[in-house]
């Protein structure tokens, strides 16, 4: 086996652990039976004499013999378990330190340990060294990727040293166990009539604690091995699971039941709980199998898992989890079974996942739970089975629903794996978990659309698994776009105007927007839309390298902006993305002016993706009814935070490739901001902001087409079409080109008006040209100001009529063009 860094990330020795500790426990008990059997055999000439029972006592003599072999055996198998446990934990270690160490000085590392240089830390390094150095400072690039590259591949192979001498070690030792007379007839070959058998003693009530501990090891045993758990987080199948061990686990399950499985994992918890160390384990196991079995992309190759396979009362129970059932005492009972059954998955550790029939169900159970908290103002625990926590259920259930990427896109489409509308309206699972309260802010929701922004983006349009990947993505945050965005829900309602103006909750007021009452969880909408910004304005996917984002019209594009303004970090994140998207598009029009291809269309593209910002934070700030002078104040705080996380991204995310079509790499670089350390010290992703006065950033203005004339000129910079030390010294620094603020510090906003123009000239942008694309950029902002304000209403009452209402956008919902 050859051993990759993806491999080293997601090995886990606590299984090695786990069986170590188990061959110790054997190797204890067996010699505890044997001193006792000893003793037994040497009081028994006191009661019994004659042929037979001296036929007895030398049997029992060779077969003491062999016991303490056996003893013997299951102490060094556990010892070189043990021991490699460690030697691969720290060989793991190792290996990440060394590519943890590439990746901070700015490399890329693949799979194999191979290590590159990025196209960004080539061109930082030779604008950084000028051109007198840059040849040297490239050199010195590749020598220290070399470098870690062999550090990488060396820590590698030290790991699969390690793995394959601890196998060895354990397979020598374990080979004295398969010559033993006594272990070597036992067996341990699991067969679907054994599932069934342990089943039925499960669900009997009748197994003893060693019947428990024989089946509960079953179960550890018939796990997913981490290389299968490494596929299926890769979205590929896993048709390699023994067909003996998939009918164990599904007759186990089956014939158990939901009772069975409920108590055997109070059983568990209850050993855990008393200092028993191979508990924890064993009840990790019981709910991965459960997750296992219900998995459709999990088989033998000939038969596979599903929600069919599930225990049909298991099911029950969860449909109940949604749809109560209408006897009171039976309802009761359901809450409190589902409240065991939300304690066991959530005891599935990382990487094991319901199949996505069974993530949808769980989902849904989550969503009921937090509506229901939701029309009782939070009280909902009152009427709960004494000692159910509501909240951790639900949370429960949710985390593991949304371990399951398909599930999730299910929910946010609307649409089952066939493509057919799904059996209840998606508006009835999203818009109870985006309105309720959750303690945690609405971090653990927010699972729900994390892992859109990593898959947003096509990396090998060659690779159809990676464009279904991006397809998938796409499609999941259009509907999520549409969730937020219409006043007019096929299951009812109004969205838009729930989530603006969400009901008052036990300890809070009403009145507050999604942003405010859930502020982690709109970060995460926040970063999921991001890579989206360009296709939300219509610019096409050449220029994205997205896939599957459907039309969404400029009033539906400003409710979802003003949503996500309601947390200013959200607001950061989505504003800056917009902004950064439009610096991109005006440097892409440079690029290809310059070689003689003017599309004046992305200009259009640009000055739309101005006022969207624009429009949504003048939207929410209307919704907070300030009064003239806080909501300028407002609003000029919320444009600098959006310019300076925008000069953030720029920064490290925009690049261009030739023919000056834009490559999106936004989606990486919102990705390091959905840390905790943007929440936390968001200063740290926001750009210098001293030059910017805080104007609009759609209107015509001398700032504006400044700043879109800076953003061709750097990009003119970084493709190589313009030298820095060509230009004017006020326009660079140490033979770098300023940034714009740095600029606008330096020069007045005219003389910015004057030089600009003139170096995007001697580069090949002609003046008709450059005139034009900010004639179309400033017409579109201007024009979207118009479709969201109409100019004979205030902003209060366009907000009310247009975005609250849904009325009189009908005929001018449309993107200016």
């Amino acid at each position: 086996m050859t051993v990759t860094v993806s491999k080293a990330r997601s090995w886990n020795t606590s299984a090695l652990d786990a069986q170590a500790a188990l061959w110790a426990a054997a190797s204890e008990s067996v010699d505890d039976q044997r001193r006792a059997l000893s003793n037994r055999v040497s009081e028994s000439p006191d009661f019994w004499r004659g042929r037979g029972a001296d036929a007895m006592r030398q049997s029992a003599d060779e077969l003491g013999i062999d016991t303490v072999v056996l003893v013997s055996s299951l102490a060094d198998t556990s010892e070189a378990a043990r021991l490699g446990s460690a030697d691969i934990a720290a060989a793991r270690g190792h290996v990440l330190g060394c590519v943890a160490a590439a990746e901070s000085a700015g490399f890329v590392v693949a799979d194999d340990g191979a290590v590159t240089v990025p196209p960004d830390l080539y061109v930082w390094i030779v604008t950084e060294a000028g051109p007198d150095g840059a040849d040297a400072a490239k050199a010195e690039l590749e020598r220290l990727a070399r470098e870690h590259e062999q550090t990488i591949r060396e820590a590698l192979n030290g790991l699969e040293e390690a793995d394959r001498s601890a196998a060895s070690a354990v397979n020598a030792a374990a080979g004295n166990l398969r010559e033993n007379p006594i272990s070597g007839s036992a067996g341990t070959v699991l067969s679907g009539a054994q599932g069934g058998e342990d089943g039925d003693l499960v669900s009997s009530g009748e197994a003893s604690d060693a019947d428990l501990a024989r089946i509960s090891d079953a179960l550890v045993q018939a796990q997913l091995t981490p290389e299968q758990l490494d596929a299926i987080a890769r979205g590929e199948r896993v048709d390699d699971l023994p067909q003996s061990t998939f009918d164990y686990v599904r007759n186990f399950y089956n014939e158990a039941g939901k009772g069975g499985l409920l108590d055997l994992a109070d059983k568990l918890r209850e050993q855990e709980n008393s200092g028993d160390p191979l508990a924890a384990g064993r009840l990790d196991a019981l709910a991965n199998g459960l997750l296992t079995l219900s998995d459709e992309k999990v088989g033998t190759g000939t038969e596979t898992g599903g929600y069919g396979q599930v225990p049909s009362d298991v099911r029950e129970l969860v449909y109940h989890g949604y749809e109560p059932d209408s006897n009171g005492d039976r309802n009761s009972r359901d809450w409190a079974d589902l409240n065991r059954l939300g304690e066991l998955i959530g005891e599935a550790t990382p990487g094991n996942q319901p199949g996505s029939e069974l993530g949808v169900e769980f989902d849904r159970v989550a969503a009921h739970i937090a509506d229901m908290s939701n029309q009782s103002s939070g009280t909902i625990g009152l009427t709960m089975p004494y000692g159910m926590d509501v909240e951790r259920t639900a949370e429960q259930f949710l985390d593991v629903g949304t371990r399951n990427h398909e599930s999730s896109s299910h929910i946010l489409t609307g649409l089952d794996s066939n493509g057919n509308p799904l059996d209840f309206h998606r508006d009835s699972v999203i818009i109870p978990l985006l309105t309720h309260e959750w303690s945690d802010d609405g971090a653990s929701a927010g699972a729900l659309v994390d892992w859109i922004n990593a898959d947003a983006v096509v990396h090998n349009p060659d690779d159809p698994a990676d464009v279904a990947s991006a397809t998938r993505a796409g499609e999941s945050a259009y509907g999520l776009a549409q969730v937020l965005s219409t006043t007019e829900s096929g299951n009812g309602g109004n969205n838009f105007g729930s989530l603006i103006d969400i009901a008052e909750g036990a300890d809070r007021p009403g009145n507050l927007s999604m942003g405010q009452v859930n502020p982690a969880l709109t970060q995460q909408i926040a970063g999921a839309l991001a890579p989206y910004t360009g296709d939300i304005v219509g610019l096409d996917e050449k220029y994205t390298d997205t896939r599957g984002f459907g039309h969404l019209g400029p009033v539906e594009a400003t409710r979802v902006f003003t949503l996500v303004d309601g947390d200013p970090l959200a607001g950061g994140i989505l504003n800056g993305a917009a902004l950064a998207q439009a610096a991109q598009i005006d440097g892409a029009f440079a690029v290809s002016a310059v070689k003689g291809d003017t599309d004046l269309s992305l200009g259009v593209s640009s000055g739309n993706l101005r006022g969207l910002v624009e429009a949504g934070l003048g939207s929410e700030v209307t919704d907070r009814n300030l009064n003239g002078e806080d909501a300028d104040a407002a609003m000029r705080q919320q444009r600098s935070t959006a310019y300076g996380v925008s000069q953030w991204l720029a920064s490290g995310a925009v690049s261009f490739i030739p023919g000056g079509a834009v490559v999106n790499p936004l989606a990486n670089s919102v990705a390091l901001m959905l840390q905790d350390d943007y929440v936390n010290n968001p200063a740290q992703f926001v750009g210098d902001t001293s030059g910017f006065s805080g104007e609009s950033l759609a209107e015509s203005s001398a700032g504006a087409s400044n700043n879109r004339m800076y953003s061709m000129l750097s990009a003119l910079v970084a493709d190589g079409h313009v030298d820095p030390n060509m230009l004017n010294e006020e326009l660079t620094e140490d033979g770098r080109l300023k940034t714009f603020d740095g600029m606008t510090q330096d020069l007045s906003s005219l003389d910015l008006t004057k030089q600009l123009p003139d170096v995007l000239m001697g580069a090949g942008v002609s003046a008709t040209s450059r005139l034009d694309y900010l004639r179309v950029a400033t017409e579109a902002g201007v024009g979207l100001d118009g479709i969201i304000y109409p100019h004979h209403f205030d902003a209060r009452d366009s907000f009310n009529l247009v975005l609250l209402n849904g009325r009189g956008s009908e005929n001018v919902n449309r993107w200016p063009s």
